[in-house]
């Protein structure tokens, strides 16, 4: 947005969208399908605390980047793909 302020141009900065926590994506196989799960911060292990969050219908583990981004540090999310959605098998 450019308005003039005591005659001097100003211009307005764009929105600086906050950087997203990287996310890595491991496979486990339960009954003969592949399912993925989206893993965000530490290993459980290292985590001082571990959240598992679960998707609805017609959505993706991907949905809750928002949320991992929103917590502090010291945080692990894993974030399952239903069966037929995201990265996981269908059949």
């Amino acid at each position: 947005m450019v308005g003039a302020m005591n005659g001097a141009a100003r211009v307005r900065e764009p929105d600086v969208k906050p950087s997203q926590r990287p996310a890595r994506s491991e496979f486990v196989d339960i009954r003969g399908l592949r399912y993925h799960l989206r893993c965000w911060g530490p290993e459980p292990a290292q985590a001082r605390h571990t959240l598992v969050m679960l998707h609805g219908w017609m959505d993706v583990s991907a949905s809750f980047q928002f949320v991992v981004d929103a917590l502090g540090d010291g945080w692990c999310v894993v974030a399952p793909d239903w069966r037929g959605y995201g990265l996981s098998a269908r059949a």
